[in-house]
């Protein structure tokens, strides 16, 4: 994939328009997070959430739904993800519950210290983990000073990788395992509460609209030798999973600062 090149963004896009969502998750790994999080807040409310590179906002709709007195503010850099979010909020009347902006995560144009969670589902390893927590520690509440933030990163599950997860996961070289994360999160300055590997279903409630999404637009790059390159892309990173999975998977952690 070549972010240079228009032609390549607009396949991408084209690729992972009207999905669900933007990566592997599901509700009851969402909620598995969020109960970690009320149990170490306690008596404190969670008032505030930035939910950070949202996309078409599936998490941020279940998030929603189980903070029902918390405001969410989604954030996302394509504004198509954004509309189709904006176009959930609207038909549940839920403005005043759920506001989107457009932005980018690696500097989110929100006011510091407002958020009591930050969350980001499959995105902080643009950033990695340890540079993700330091980059977003100053946007959680200062008062009182210790917020959360949860977020689920890319792991190997084995030590002994064959070559096609190699070569699958080459572009994200900070990748490692569980212990990988816990260290990094501690090198940040941040106290791990949760950390669990997301389920098979997690995966396939990504990869399974993504496979039909794959499926139907072959015929229309079939003579665009850049359209194309991207959806054999998508192919062969839905296969890397399928036939792969064992080897890697995304791990779901819950921090805070120390």
């Amino acid at each position: 994939m070549d972010w240079s090149n228009p032609k390549q963004v607009a396949a991408f896009m084209d690729l992972h328009s009207g999905n669900p969502r933007e990566g592997p998750g599901d509700k009851a790994s969402t909620a598995r997070a969020l109960a970690a999080v009320t149990a170490a807040a306690g008596d404190r409310q969670i008032e505030s959430v930035l939910d950070l590179a949202c996309g078409p906002g599936m998490q941020t709709r279940y998030l929603a739904e189980l903070l029902p007195t918390s405001h969410i503010t989604a954030l996302d850099i394509h504004p198509a993800f954004l509309a189709e979010l904006e176009g959930w909020i609207a038909q549940n009347n839920l403005e005043q519950q759920v506001t989107t902006v457009h932005g980018d995560m690696k500097q989110p144009p929100v006011a510091t210290g407002s958020f009591d969670l930050i969350w980001c589902e499959g995105a902080a390893y643009m950033l990695g983990v340890g540079a993700a927590l330091q980059t977003w520690q100053p946007y959680l509440r200062a008062d009182p000073a210790q917020g959360f933030i949860a977020l689920s990163e890319p792991v190997f599950l084995s030590a002994q990788l064959p070559q096609p997860v190699v070569e699958n996961w080459a572009e994200y070289a900070e990748m490692s395992d569980e212990d990988g994360i816990a260290a990094r999160v501690a090198d940040a300055g941040f106290e791990l509460l949760e950390s669990f590997i997301l389920p098979p279903a997690a995966w396939a409630a990504y990869y399974d609209p993504l496979q039909k999404r794959v499926d139907a637009l072959r015929t229309k790059y079939v003579n665009d030798a850049d359209g194309r390159q991207v959806i054999n892309e998508g192919q062969q990173e839905i296969d890397a999973w399928r036939n792969y999975g064992e080897y890697f998977s995304y791990a779901f952690i819950v921090t805070r600062p120390r």
